[in-house]
């Protein structure tokens, strides 16, 4: 393929911040529960040892799975690239001639009663239909999903 017209690299900045969060929270709690298991105990205390560290243990496994997993997801954030005769997304490249349909899409979940919109927090994604019954979806929280369908809209003539 040849040179991009346009890049809009994804914001990863909140994942990061999760990630290193989750993971000095992974740290304390090994370092608390050295420390914990050391220390001189009366005999009430060292009945209480055992239950404190369990849940300590489950802390600590639930902290670095969220850490771990978050990281291991921020692989998937690519650029969003538009060249002159397709677009490349995170889950691969779509041919112009192939896209059928791109918008943006409010995700409203379902609710038993309705609050007012300026109350809610909506999700928005960018998603691009293609002929053999794909999508192709990024979200607005990692990428400028505004600034891409107008480039994408731009390149493509429409």
């Amino acid at each position: 393929m040849e040179a991009p017209i346009y890049i809009f690299e994804p914001d990863t900045f909140k994942s990061t911040l999760i990630t290193v969060v989750f993971a000095g929270l992974s740290v304390a709690v090994i370092a608390f529960l050295y420390f914990y298991n050391k220390k001189e105990m009366s005999y009430e205390a060292r009945k209480r040892k055992g239950l404190y560290s369990i849940l300590l243990g489950i802390v600590l496994l639930l902290t670095t799975s969220t850490a771990v997993l978050n990281w291991w997801n921020s692989f998937t954030f690519k650029p969003v690239k538009i060249y002159s005769n397709a677009i490349e997304m995170p889950d691969g490249v779509v041919l112009f001639e192939n896209i059928t349909q791109a918008y943006i899409y409010t995700d409203r979940p379902p609710m038993l009663t309705s609050p007012p919109d300026s109350l809610m927090n909506y999700k928005r994604l960018l998603v691009i239909d293609e002929l053999p019954k794909a999508s192709h979806v990024v979200a607005e929280e990692n990428y400028p999903i505004l600034d891409i369908l107008e480039k994408l809209e731009k390149t493509m003539g429409k």
